[in-house]
């Protein structure tokens, strides 16, 4: 290809990358943090400040930091009340974006959410995520992760050896 300026260049990587993967995920990035992807959008990344960096704004620069998307990965923010940059994204499996999910983080325990006037538990191994019960308490919840987790190393053991 042919390029008689660096905008022709930029516009033409964009044309080549539209509806891959990678170009969906830059443009769902900025609708979120423009508060265009809904609602939800709003609320969750707008009214908190989530921005994206100014380099960013332009998708051969997204693509130069990032690379293209693996199967089975999608953008994810390391700190979730970070912004968009490349110091605090990566490409994360659902598993591994489950365990980083803000209602996870508040409590500090790993696999474990406080919702609906419950502790919700769930391991992530292997690339699954694995629902270990709701409990009333928190110790309790500490304790069916630990259990559930040591059940899969288990069963691995069995398996394999």
């Amino acid at each position: 290809m042919v390029e008689t300026s660096d905008t022709q260049g930029a516009e033409n990587m964009a044309w080549v990358w539209h509806g891959t993967p990678t170009c969906s995920s830059w443009a769902s990035m900025l609708a979120r943090v423009r508060g265009t992807a809904g609602p939800r959008s709003i609320r969750d990344y707008k009214d908190r400040g989530i921005t994206v960096c100014k380099r960013w704004l332009v998708f051969k620069n997204f693509l130069t930091d990032m690379g293209p998307r693996p199967a089975g990965k999608t953008l994810d923010r390391k700190n979730n009340d970070g912004n968009y940059t490349k110091r605090n994204c990566r490409w994360a499996t659902r598993a591994e974006q489950n365990t980083n999910r803000r209602p996870y983080n508040v409590l500090k325990v790993r696999g474990v959410r406080y919702r609906r006037n419950r502790y919700q538990v769930q391991v992530c191994w292997k690339g699954w995520t694995h629902h270990a019960g709701c409990f009333h308490s928190l110790e309790e919840a500490k304790t069916a992760y630990h259990r559930k987790l040591t059940q899969l190393k288990r069963k691995e053991q069995r398996t394999n050896g």
